[in-house]
């Protein structure tokens, strides 16, 4: 069972790591785009890109947040 918590919990780590530099390579290109087409070099790369770290961090921030576990039950 022990082995199996690992795993859950790499693959938890996995996604957001996955999930972080998506968002971050998105808002890159993104932004190189929308630059390109309305020549407005290099606004747009440096807004998107930042907008993409922030919401990679706040997504990362919610996962890793603080757990609520239920109190343990007192003995009688």
């Amino acid at each position: 069972m022990g082995e199996r918590n690992v795993l859950q919990r790499a693959m938890a780590a996995s996604a957001m790591v996955m999930e972080m530099a998506i968002l971050c390579i998105g808002g890159l290109l993104a932004g190189a785009w929308l630059d390109r087409r309305l020549g407005t070099s290099p606004g747009l790369l440096m807004l998107l890109t930042l907008l993409g770290f922030a919401g990679g961090l706040t997504r990362l921030l919610h996962a890793l947040g603080p757990r609520h576990d239920p109190p343990p039950d007192d003995p009688p």
